[in-house]
């Protein structure tokens, strides 16, 4: 997962100053910032700290603590990166459907009631 966020850095050479005086891409600045003082490979550990991966209940556990943290929020998940194949893809997106959908439709149900 840390190879799809290093080749996003690298393509859009988020370690220059460019984006951040680009009109609606200012906030980049504080990517900048972050880059410099943790390098990409610290940039990198850190999105995968906050990044949803790894067993449906893992996922569930991480979305849960993101939820107590910042309240609703959307998700965006990305079922291929790093080369992997359509089928492993189609498979992770298959079984995110089965056992995740299902708990975080749950927790909507919970919240109307």
């Amino acid at each position: 997962m840390t190879k799809y966020l290093l080749t996003v850095l690298d393509h859009y050479e988020f370690a220059g100053d460019h984006l951040k005086d680009a009109k609606g891409y200012e906030a980049y600045g504080d990517a900048v910032e972050a880059i410099r003082a943790f390098g990409k490979e610290g940039m990198a550990a850190g999105y995968l700290d906050v990044t949803a991966w790894g067993t449906p209940e893992q996922i569930i556990e991480k979305y849960q603590k993101r939820y107590e943290l910042l309240g609703d929020f959307d998700i965006n998940p990305c079922f291929r990166f790093g080369g992997i194949s359509y089928e492993e893809a189609e498979r992770s997106m298959r079984t995110f459907a089965k056992h995740v959908v299902p708990a975080l439709k749950d927790w909507d149900a919970r919240k109307a009631a």
